[in-house]
């Protein structure tokens, strides 16, 4: 009402209110380093005053010390929730954090695989964890009885390189385990050794039949291919042999089947071992009956 002419008016006035929720910023995934540290989980939000935060943990027995910071700190892997409210207006946006634990990736390289005694191998640890960060323990069997343990570094070093010597023919199986604070894992590769190829020729035999000494027979190892020729002293072949193994004898008779009388014979030898070692061997072998 007007107090000059008594007509009254009115008007309507709008109060918007903000109900606006928080903006939570969804951060990628943390990855712990197999347990060796641990994962800060922070919340990014918009705007980034008058806010209240409550933060849940789903790994079972996992303790938050402080459920209302903005942050925290995450040691177990699993999915930690928190919930943002607005204080002036209420609105609330919960965003849930994926927290997963490392993986250990357990590998090594051997300097060779496959060689002749005595074999000496180096081993390189290649051993890798998703973080990247952090020391590892590895211990090495190398199958020959000798064991290692080795402390890495976080770019994978250690101060003693694992090696072994192997002096004997044989398949060994080498054994690396590896662990990095909950992360465990185990390579095994094969090392064969064989022995270096021989070839020795005895200088006398005597075919008589008492079965000793009966047979001019090579003592060889690890060849590959043998080819024995032996003559007598007029140059005339009386035996004639190749072999793939050495494994060869003359019993003392010529190609014929006739016994050979006792004296004097030349050998013209040639062979070649799996080591690539060759081998020419002339000489003589006396027969005595």
């Amino acid at each position: 009402m007007s107090a000059v002419n008594g007509c009254t008016t009115s008007a309507t006035y709008i109060v918007a209110s903000d109900l606006t929720p928080p903006a939570v910023d969804f951060t990628p995934i943390y990855t712990l380093d197999c347990g060796t540290n641990q994962a800060t989980v922070q919340v990014v939000v918009s705007p980034t005053t008058n806010l209240k935060y409550y933060w849940d943990a789903f790994p079972a027995g996992v303790f938050i010390t402080d459920r209302t910071k903005s942050f925290i700190l995450g040691t177990e892997a699993g999915e930690y929730g928190v919930t943002v409210t607005n204080t002036v207006n209420g609105c609330k946006t919960t965003g849930v954090y994926q927290v997963v634990e490392g993986t250990l990736n357990t590998d090594f390289i051997p300097s060779v695989q496959f060689g002749y005694s005595p074999l000496g191998v180096t081993f390189l640890n290649t051993s890798t964890s998703s973080a990247g960060t952090g020391s590892m323990i590895g211990t090495w069997s190398y199958g020959n009885g000798s064991v290692l343990t080795n402390t890495y570094n976080s770019s994978g070093n250690s101060s003693v390189t694992p090696n072994t010597t192997y002096t004997a023919a044989g398949t060994y199986s080498v054994l690396l385990n590896v662990t990095k604070g909950k992360c465990k894992g185990s390579k095994i590769k094969i090392i064969v050794v064989e022995v270096p190829s021989k070839l020795e020729v005895p200088n006398v035999f005597t075919p008589n039949g008492d079965k000793v000494n009966d047979v001019f027979r090579l003592i060889a190892a690890s060849l590959l291919e043998i080819e024995a020729t032996i003559f007598d002293r007029w140059g005339n072949k009386v035996y004639e042999v190749t072999s793939g193994t050495g494994n060869i004898g003359w019993d003392g008779k010529n190609m014929f089947g006739k016994e050979c009388p006792s004296g004097t014979y030349f050998y013209m030898i040639k062979a070649k071992g799996k080591d690539a070692q060759e081998y020419d061997l002339k000489g003589n072998v006396t027969l005595f009956r």
